[in-house]
């Protein structure tokens, strides 16, 4: 966690008596600006801020998609996007910050067949077509292999 050199010692003197009847704010405004003096940690998620009321924690909002054939819901980074490009065509989105109207999917083979046999990318982007070449794309990025609901194993 990298901290500029003025946060690395809080320049705010400890809270007033006023404040301190409320469970300790003062040992905690102390311990709080002694983690701000820790090395750097790569796994800390969270940043520090200082202000009035002592410093505070405020975890990284991470956003939320839902997924256009199961419904469920999934960090935006862990799904797939398909965007409607402002001339009017569908393409994958693999950095997902590309202009015009999204679709987020699973990346699981299940819900690409879903969204391809209820049309509801083509629903989702408000397109006529979703190219065949999109699909193909689509099914390579996917994790888990596609398996015929009646297929049968057979062993030697």
């Amino acid at each position: 966690m990298k901290l500029r050199a003025s946060m690395r010692s809080c320049p705010l003197p400890l809270p007033s008596t006023a404040f301190a009847s409320r469970g300790d704010v003062a040992s905690s405004h102390t311990s709080l600006c002694a983690l701000a003096d820790a090395p750097d940690d790569p796994t800390h998620s969270f940043t520090l801020f200082c202000g009035l009321t002592g410093l505070m924690m405020k975890q990284r909002h991470i956003p939320v998609r839902t997924c256009v054939a199961c419904r469920s819901t999934d960090e935006k980074r862990d799904l797939l996007r398909i965007v409607r490009l402002p001339d009017g065509t569908a393409s994958y989105d693999s950095r997902g910050k590309a202009s015009g109207r999204g679709a987020y999917l699973c990346p699981r083979q299940s819900c690409l067949a879903l969204a391809r046999k209820q049309k509801r990318l083509e629903r989702a982007l408000k397109v006529e077509q979703i190219p065949e070449s999109l699909f193909v794309e689509l099914s390579a990025l996917a994790t888990e292999p596609e398996q015929p609901a009646n297929a049968e194993t057979h062993e030697g």
